[in-house]
């Protein structure tokens, strides 16, 4: 399976800066599952961004905290697309963390998750969730989503509830891997 590949850089390097902010607050605080998943995005955006290298060191900081800790959940999360990424992975000379990842592989071969189709997908995403949608890839908050779409935030908190369940994902991060991945953005 081939990685989509995001062609928009401007956006790329917004989600980086982004993340790396959040990476540095999450170091800060402690807090190992949020650092776990900001790192495997930010290795996944630079590996989709032809930067095998970068991906891999940043794989490497991942693993190194997600294999002591068994998180998994965010890889088989993220599927098929991910498995290129592996691949370059375990084709770096040596790779510390391979017996982790042949797992994450074998998982994945394992996993019962089919989603939804794309253009199923698009269809049930109205046009008001996209608008939405738009804007957490662009970094916004609720209340600045609120106030740009003139709504109330009670609203947007409503349309972030539904993109996530119909994205499958769990947090606002997720659902922008998600929706990448499904070219909705």
């Amino acid at each position: 399976e081939k990685t989509r590949i995001d062609n928009n850089s401007e956006r790329n390097e917004k989600c980086l800066n982004l993340l790396t902010k959040l990476e540095i607050n999450s170091k800060t605080a402690g807090r190992v599952n949020s650092l776990v998943e900001i790192l495997f995005l930010i290795g996944y955006i630079r590996f989709s961004q032809g930067e095998v290298d970068e991906a891999i060191d940043c794989l490497d900081k991942c693993f190194s905290m997600a294999e002591p800790g068994g998180y998994m959940r965010i890889f088989l999360d993220t599927g098929e697309p991910l498995r290129a990424l592996l691949s370059a992975y375990l084709q770096k000379s040596n790779p510390v963390h391979k017996s982790f990842v042949l797992k994450i592989i074998k998982a994945l071969d394992g996993s019962s998750f089919v989603g939804k189709p794309q253009s199923e997908l698009q269809k049930l995403i109205t046009s008001r969730e996209k608008e939405v949608l738009l804007l957490i890839a662009e970094g916004y908050s609720n209340k600045q989503i609120a106030e740009k779409l003139v709504l109330s935030e009670g609203t947007v908190k409503f349309h972030v509830h539904n993109l996530l369940e119909k994205l499958q994902a769990d947090n606002r991060t997720r659902i922008i891997v998600r929706a990448k991945d499904l070219n909705l953005i």
